[in-house]
C-alpha cells in the first residue's frame, strides 16, 4: 500500500500494517512457537511463496509487554508483537526490540520458518506437492537471514524425507553436493534438529 511503511522500521512502499490488538494478560512466551501439530506440505509450499505482506494479511495480531533489555521503558510499552497464521493455526512472536515494527517482521520471519519446518513431509512427492507453485532455484549457501531461506528449506526437508533420509538422492535432486546440503542445514539449529529426526526416523545414523 503507498505510504505503508517497513516492517522493519524504514520507509517501505509496500508493507500491509494492520490494527494489532492488545494484550494486557498473556506473559511472554518464547520467540516462536509454531505448535505441535503437522502442516499440510501442499499449503506449505503455496503460504510460503506469498510476500510477507501477503502472509500478514492471513494473520491475527496482538501486541503485548515484552521483558528483557532495554530497561524500564520496554516493560512500560506493549512493543512485543505475536501473529497467528489463521489457515495453519502456527504462531510465531518477537520481543527482540522496543519498536513494535520490528518486532512485527521479525515475528513473520519466525512464522515462515515455522511453516517449513511444521510441514508434514512424508505427504507426497515434491514435485507433484509443489505444483503450480513457482520455485527459486535452491541455494546450498544460502544462510537464514536469506529471504528465500524458508523456502529452500522446505525444499530441501522435503527430498530428504521423500529420499528416506539419504543424503546423496535429496541433494542430488537440489542441483548440490551432499556436503553443501549437510552445510545448509547447520545453518539454522531448527533446520538441523529437523534433518537429523527425519534420518533417524528412517533408521539411519544421524547427521554430523
Amino acid at each position: 500500500m503507498p505510504g505503508g511503511r517497513d516492517c522493519r522500521g524504514a520507509a517501505r512502499a509496500h508493507c500491509y500494517i494492520p490494527p494489532m490488538t492488545v494484550d494486557a494478560s498473556t506473559p511472554e512466551g518464547s520467540a516462536a512457537a509454531p505448535g505441535n501439530a503437522a502442516v499440510s506440505l501442499t499449503a506449505a509450499y503455496r503460504w510460503l511463496a506469498l510476500s510477507p505482506d501477503d502472509l500478514l494479511r492471513q494473520c491475527r495480531q496482538a501486541r503485548f509487554q515484552g521483558s528483557g533489555p532495554g530497561g524500564q521503558k520496554r516493560n512500560r510499552v506493549y512493543s512485543g508483537v505475536r501473529v497467528t497464521h489463521g489457515e495453519s493455526g502456527l504462531t510465531a512472536e518477537s520481543v527482540d526490540s522496543r519498536a513494535s515494527l520490528r518486532n512485527l517482521y521479525a515475528a513473520v520471519s519466525r512464522l515462515r520458518m515455522g511453516l517449513a519446518l511444521s510441514a508434514a513431509y512424508a505427504e507426497a512427492a515434491p514435485e507433484r506437492c509443489a505444483e503450480g507453485v513457482p520455485q527459486p532455484s535452491f541455494r546450498a549457501g544460502a544462510n537464514a537471514a536469506h529471504e528465500d531461506y524458508p523456502r529452500f528449506l522446505l525444499r530441501a526437508l522435503h527430498q530428504l524425507a521423500w529420499h528416506k533420509g539419504q543424503l546423496a538422492p535429496a541433494a542430488a535432486a537440489l542441483d548440490c553436493t551432499a556436503s553443501a546440503l549437510t552445510r545448509f542445514f547447520k545453518t539454522d539449529k531448527g533446520a538441523w534438529a529437523k534433518a537429523r529426526r527425519i534420518r533417524e526416523e528412517n533408521g539411519l545414523h544421524p547427521l554430523k
